[in-house]
Order: C-alpha cells, then structure tokens, then sequence
C-alpha cells in the first residue's frame, strides 16, 4: 500500500506514511494501529540521515518486521530486520 497512515506506540496523535507497506491481510482500519510486515523508505535527497535513522528504529520498535531504505540516486539499498532469539 502506498503511503499508509501508521499510528506507532510514539503517541496517540503521531503518524508516520512510509512510501510503500506490505501487510499479511488488509487490515480493516483507515489508519493501521498494528504493524506491517514491511515498511519501505525512498529517500529523498534533502532527507537527514538522523531522521532516517530515527524513522528506522521506530517502525522496529512497533513491531515492523522488515523496513528497506531505498536510494534511487546511487541505487543502492538497505535492509533493517527486527532480531530474532538465537
């Protein structure tokens, strides 16, 4: 889905809109308040790495399986993982 609305755990009145997500079934809200299974980030060039980053570890926080970064300028890309037990 493009540019869905998420509601993370950073407060009630606090969205972020990845460029594209994947979930396992449609969830049945406008506005998710579960996590995807995958949140991709097209970055842009007036994108701050640190805002980045910070997007990064919040969907993981949430519980985001999966984010991809990806860089249409160098075409380059990047895959952040939650960790599992080992």
């Amino acid at each position: 889905m493009p540019e869905q609305r998420i509601r993370t755990q950073r407060g009630p009145a606090h969205y972020r809109v990845p460029d594209l997500c994947l979930t396992q079934a449609k969830p049945p809200e406008d506005v998710f308040t579960e996590p995807p299974f995958l949140c991709v980030e097209i970055l842009s060039p007036g994108d701050a790495a640190v805002e980045v980053l910070a997007k990064i570890r919040e969907y993981l926080a949430f519980g985001v399986a999966y984010v991809w970064i990806v860089d249409p300028e160098t075409g380059t890309g990047e895959i952040q993982a939650q960790l599992g037990e080992l």
